[in-house]
């Protein structure tokens, strides 16, 4: 089959006078290319490989081409190429160009072979580090020095940064005026996220272009702001508030960047809610929002964030000298100290483009900008020395990069498809040629066809953002054609559907279809043949729970995993517990893992008896922990005394973790993870990173921010299990089934972060909780676009990972920044419950969940197998179980806290609360939880809060529901209702209570939970958090709960007198 790409592979392969970029297509071969290409330059040319450099993403990717380099020059070597294979057809080329010079390539080859280890094929990072320690005094670098992966930095950090802090917040400070001026503004947690920031070697102070090139973003914003507010204005009459503030944004974008003059008119236009007059497009309403949003960011100034770095400064310059001090580099300093190194030394940059004749570089498409900038100085023309990346003349023929902008999905790391952009146009302008490769050798045709059909509608060329979609067209007949092999599978919810219900319904269908179509038999389908795909880990616990119910074995591969999953944490509250003997929760987790005997009746026994105290003999009725007691005693002398990975290991082993913990969760995935944990333990101790309780203190942090570790591959290679990865985690990959779960789910946005830098503009912009400067605005106005173009490229590479059947899972209503709105925006959406558009590319079917009765049903482990009676037995003893619990269901529903419980539990289709509103109602109520009401609400209880809520909804809050969160509590912080609680004694928070209310067909179930419960001394005060206002409070609407909760509080407190009362957070007053 002649290939539709043939042209250009080959052009790409053997073309050595012209320097080439690579555009590769998903699935297209593109290691191939760069294999043929390295050998072909190689053996025609007589280099030796000690002078090329070949670049990779990763280091896994780095041996990969190593190895097939070594099978090809192997093969050529030993004069064995098989008929049709990647060796013969380079020897068939090469002799065409060379006639009867096989003994000579054979001998280059080789000699290629045998200095293979030797030649510079490896990550960017890896190279980065090796010209350093080839020109340490050049580079102003320890010749020793240690590449630090974070540990070193954050050690330092939180040693240096309070001990600063404290010196400079002293009353004989000259500067202590302004330090409790910025107090008054932002918290010290704020301060620190940014004082970390301004430490990072990569950090700059923007371009010398960086001002006039904000300025021009801003003059265009606000041509489109001022466009849109003509375009929508009613003929004839006055302008909306929306128009209003489209206008008045327009002049403050206008303004950006001009000397200070006369401030825009528009009183109350900065941060004003915005409502869609009903003649708005939703599209436009959403784009005119960003851009007010942009404009108030601007309008407010910088001052507080330009105080904070005048102030932080100093420390950042000493912070960084004593980094440098240890000896330490981190990966953005290899690279920036590199990049520095060639383009200011022109005697180095002369001697390694000297060294080095040919540079090759695979995945360009996520190369970081400064790390194009020192590729591009190593592949300039002999004698020159531009000392701009931009005025570079290219050597002819040195350089070949490979890669899909289509599958630029790691921007977080520094990819920018700005600079890709100008990277391959300045080199196209120098005579390269850009060959594209579109036959794809992985899927089946079915496949190609959807990936084409939902991606080509999505993926739209937008300058500095996406590229154009080039369609991937099949390269293999696997004689199925183009029948369809990708379904989207919608859960359809009954009308009483709970939250969790669509994600549990999706797991149990992924878990039915795979238990369907794995094979014991020869050639069949295996579970390692399965991969599930998701997004965010929000899925992952009801996947889990599915895979387990159905026995079926996975492995979960995913970067944020390994320090939540239960047997890791389970060894950290083991050491904590050795540690910290007086740490009672950490002890009491310990006695109730799988490494303890105790169950939650005896753990509450001991408990009354003894309050958890291993280092005394346990109390009488409990001799079995005597032994118990004793090992972790002797286990806590040891801590302190031996090296902390030694240590670690006979702790894991004297408790027999690896037994324990391995039967009690995941078998040989547990295993592997236990062990990976003591390595990482030991490496620790062997970096001289301190005593157990910094370990510790180092993996809580991991945990917090859910980094660090996937799970342990150890048993990930050889396990026939299903594989759970994240899209990012899968890049590169394939499978022959793919399932892509979640896809209605919002994407999480972009978080607020204390610094971003834009290198096609020259920008930083920084960030203090709800202070930015200028520079800040405009970023993160461009991150939200950047945000969206890349979901859909994310989305694509999710798609490409199947190689035979491909499943899309959803629940019934689309968010608006999610993969199902991007497959609805290709128009393979089946709106209302009806049926897709006629074509091959995507069947769409319709899933049920189990229903009430199965949720939370866990797998019961049973010490034997269960007879065929048994089973029908427990069916229907089941079935009955069932219909008393819908039945005791309906009649909880019939009371009026019940009923308004279950309307914030169902998700019915065709309605859906504010996502907004109902997120900021979350934090509300979370903070209130633990507000001490005798001081302002603060920063860090927001946090708190929006972490808590964070881990509840499985993903990161938008800012607009913080900022709405933030603005209630400050509203009924200054309210009347504030001052009459703080007056008051709490008796109870989240109060819960429960009673039957007897009369009429059957007896109801009374329940709720009362939010708060004073002592007013006369009364007591029952109250109920709302962030309506008053006027919508004031109404018959909750009558019923009113009544209800009078009740239950007269129950509880007999002879009291009772009061109710809601309260108003947004008005700040009580009803």
């Amino acid at each position: 089959m002649r290939l539709t790409d043939a042209q250009d592979r080959d052009f790409a392969s053997f073309a050595l006078d012209s320097n080439i970029i690579v555009e590769a297509g998903a699935g297209t071969g593109k290691t191939r290319i760069l294999v043929d290409r390295l050998c072909f330059r190689l053996l025609a040319k007589d280099d030796p490989i000690e002078s090329f450099v070949a670049l990779t993403f990763t280091e896994k990717a780095a041996a990969e081409l190593k190895l097939r380099l070594s099978v090809v020059l192997g093969a050529i070597v030993s004069g064995r190429s098989e008929a049709g294979s990647q060796s013969a057809a380079l020897l068939d080329r090469l002799s065409a160009l060379s006639p009867g010079q096989g003994k000579r390539f054979q001998a280059r080859a080789a000699a290629a072979l045998s200095a293979l280890d030797r030649a510079q094929i490896g990550t960017i990072h890896s190279f980065a580090s090796h010209i350093l320690r080839l020109y340490p005094l050049e580079a102003g670098v320890d010749p020793a020095f240690e590449v630090d992966e974070g540990p070193v930095f954050d050690e330092l950090f939180d040693s240096e940064f309070g001990k600063w802090l404290e010196a400079e917040l002293t009353d004989n400070n000259p500067r202590a005026r302004d330090w409790e001026k910025l107090l008054l503004d932002v918290e010290v947690e704020e301060l620190r996220g940014l004082a970390g920031q301004l430490c990072l070697e990569k950090t700059g102070t923007g371009g010398a272009d960086s001002e006039k090139n904000a300025a021009a973003f801003c003059a265009k914003a606000a041509e489109e702001a001022r466009a849109l507010a003509v375009k929508m204005a009613p003929e004839g009459k006055k302008s909306r508030k929306i128009e209003q503030v489209l206008f008045w944004s327009a002049a403050v974008l206008g303004n950006y960047g001009k000397s200070a003059g006369t401030a825009p008119e528009g009183e109350g236009f900065a941060g004003a809610a915005l409502s869609r007059p009903k003649d708005w497009e939703e599209e436009d309403f959403s784009r005119a929002k960003k851009i007010a949003a942009l404009a108030s960011a601007l309008s407010g100034g910088g001052q507080v964030i330009a105080l904070a770095e005048e102030l932080l400064r100093p420390f950042a310059d000493r912070f960084r000298q004593f980094y440098s001090d240890r000896g330490a580099i981190s990966f953005d300093g290899l690279l920036v100290r590199a990049r520095n190194l060639l383009r200011d030394n022109c005697e180095v940059r002369n001697s390694l483009k000297r060294k080095y004749l040919a540079v090759f570089i695979d995945e360009f498409q996520d190369t970081d900008p400064l790390q194009g900038e020192l590729l591009l100085y190593l592949c300039e023309t002999a004698g020159a020395s531009a000392s701009d990346w931009r005025d570079i003349r290219l050597q002819a023929g040195k350089l070949f990069v490979v890669g899909d902008p289509k599958q630029s999905i790691y921007r977080f790391r520094g990819a920018d498809m700005g600079a890709y952009g100008q990277f391959t146009g300045l080199m196209e302008k120098q005579g390269a040629r850009k060959c594209f490769l579109t036959n794809n050798f992985r899927s089946r045709a079915g496949i190609i066809n959807a990936v084409n059909a939902l991606s080509a509608p999505v993926i739209k060329a937008r300058e500095g953002f996406q590229p154009e979609y080039v369609p991937i067209v099949p390269a293999i007949d696997d004689g199925a054609g183009e029948a369809c092999c990708a379904s989207l599978l919608l859960y359809s919810p009954p009308a009483k559907a709970l939250a969790g219900d669509s994600r549990s319904a999706q797991a149990a269908e992924l878990a039915r279809l795979v238990k369907g179509m794995v094979s014991p038999k020869a050639g069949g389908l295996r579970f390692r043949d399965v991969a599930v795909l998701v997004r965010s880990v929000s899925p992952l616990p009801y996947l889990i729970e599915a895979l387990r119910d159905a026995d079926i074995p996975y492995v979960v591969e995913e970067d944020r995993y390994f320090y939540g999953t239960q047997e890791v944490c389970d060894m950290l509250g083991l050491l904590r517990a050795l540690a910290e003997p007086g740490n009672k929760i950490a002890v009491a987790g310990l006695l109730r893992s799988p490494l303890s005997p105790l169950g939650d009746d005896e753990l509450y026994e001991l408990k009354q008896a003894a309050d958890f105290d291993y280092l005394k003999p346990p109390p009488s009725g409990f001799a079995r922990l005597e032994g118990f007691y004793a090992l972790l005693k002797r286990l806590h002398e040891l801590s302190g005394r031996m090296p902390l990975g030694a240590f670690v290991r006979q702790a894991l082993a004297d408790t027999r973790c690896r037994e324990l913990l391995s039967a009690a969760y995941n078998g040989q995935q547990t295993l592997a993870n236990v062990e990976k944990f003591a390595s990482i333990a030991a490496e620790f101790g062997e970096r001289g990173g301190g005593s157990v309780e910094v370990f510790l203190a180092q993996a809580g942090r991991y945990m917090d921010q859910r980094r660090g570790e996937g799970e342990s591959p150890l048993a990930d290679e050889s396990l026939d299990a299903v594989r759970i990865m994240t899209v990012h985690k899968a890049k590169g990959l394939e499978f022959p089934v793919v399932f892509l779960p979640d896809v209605c789910a919002a994407s999480g946005g972009n978080q607020k972060r204390p610094m971003l830098q834009d290198w096609s503009l020259g920008l930083r912009g920084l960030r203090m909780g709800a202070h930015c400067d200028g520079p800040m605005a405009v970023l993160e106005f461009r991150a939200a676009e950047q945000q969206s173009e890349e979901e859909k490229r994310i989305l694509y590479v999710a798609l490409t990972r199947a190689k035979q059947r491909l499943f899309l899972l959803g629940g019934p209503k689309p968010a608006r920044d999610s993969f199902a709105a991007y497959i609805r925006q290709a128009g393979f959406w089946p709106e209302d419950g009806k049926g897709l558009p006629d074509g091959l590319a995507l069947s769409a079917e319709y899933i049920k969940g189990a229903g009430a009765a199965a949720r939370g049903a866990g797998k019961a482990k049973a010490g034997r197998s269960l007879s065929t009676q048994e089973c029908g037995e427990w069916a229907l003893a089941w079935e009955a179980r069932s219909s008393a619990y819908e039945a005791a269901h309906e009649s909880i529903a019939s009371s009026a806290t019940a009923q308004m419980e279950r309307e914030h539990e169902t998700l019915p289709p065709d309605r859906e609360e504010p996502e907004q509103a109902r997120l900021a109602g979350l934090i509300c109520h979370k903070v209130l939880e633990r507000h001490d009401f005798k001081s302002s609400f603060s920063k860090a209880e927001i946090a708190a809060a929006v972490s808590s809520v964070e881990f509840e909804e499985g993903e990161p809050l938008p800012a607009e529901a913080m900022s709405a969160a933030g603005k209630l509590l400050m509203k009924f912080g200054s309210g009347p209702a504030y001052a009459e609680i703080a007056g008051a004694r709490v008796l109870a928070r989240e109060l819960p209570f429960s009673y039957i209310e007897p009369g009429g067909a059957r007896p109801a179930a009374m329940r709720g939970v009362m939010d708060l419960v004073l002592d007013r001394g006369v009364s007591i005060a029952v109250l109920d958090y709302k962030s309506a206002g008053a006027k919508a409070l004031s109404g018959g609407r909750y009558a019923a709960q009113k009544a209800l909760y009078l009740k239950a509080a007269a129950r509880i407190f007999p002879g009291r007198k009772i009061e109710f009362y809601f309260v108003s957070l947004s008005d700040g007053a009580l009803l």
